[in-house]
């Protein structure tokens, strides 16, 4: 006698899913490739103009966030001998990680992240003068322009705040760690890698 029997790719995989191994290798490959995207996150940080300017105090104001005047480091009042960019690529590195990662009988991979929020940068790029650090306010802005006066002088050695207003204008405020984080986030949902 001959029997029949079907059976459905997803019975197929539900038997492959029970396995405790497979279930671990495929969570170790998504965590590899999530580490992957984040690098690229962390590299996207090192080119943004934003981080290039506030690399180098002799940088010029390659962010426009001062209409090309000055620049953001005489700005922000920021000493020549002080780099502000490693701890904050610290937060963003430390705090970029996996929570969770769960796999389905079905297949279905879910991966519970966390990044830092704006506010969570106070730490590392607190502003004397604001209540808001450096990274919050590139997105929020950042009051005084029309009294910053970019000579070879003040804390920076790049400007100095006059008590009169010396131009009209004011900070463009620009996407910079939200930004970053965005396009980290849409990597995550188009790479085919996952």
């Amino acid at each position: 006698m001959v029997n029949r029997q079907t059976i459905t790719p997803q019975q197929i995989l539900g038997k492959i899913l029970s396995d405790v191994q497979v279930v671990k290798g495929v969570k170790e490959i998504v965590r590899q490739q999530f580490e992957q995207q984040k690098n690229n996150l962390l590299k996207n940080f090192d080119e943004h103009p934003v981080t290039q300017e506030m690399s180098s105090s002799n940088s010029s104001n390659i962010s426009n966030t001062l209409g090309g005047y000055g620049n953001l480091r005489g700005f922000l009042g920021i000493p020549s001998e002080e780099n502000p960019v490693p701890s904050v690529r610290g937060v963003l590195n430390n705090q970029v990680k996996i929570k969770k990662i769960t796999v389905s009988k079905v297949g279905l991979i879910s991966i519970i992240w966390e990044a830092p929020s704006l506010k969570d940068f106070s730490s590392v790029a607190g502003l004397e003068w604001d209540t808001k650090n450096w990274v919050e306010g590139m997105e929020r802005g950042i009051s005084g322009f029309q009294y910053f006066m970019s000579v070879k002088k003040g804390r920076s050695g790049q400007g100095v705040q006059v008590t009169a207003g010396v131009r009209s204008g004011q900070f463009k405020n620009r996407k910079y760690m939200s930004e970053l984080i965005n396009n980290f986030k849409k990597s995550l949902s188009s790479s085919r890698e996952f």
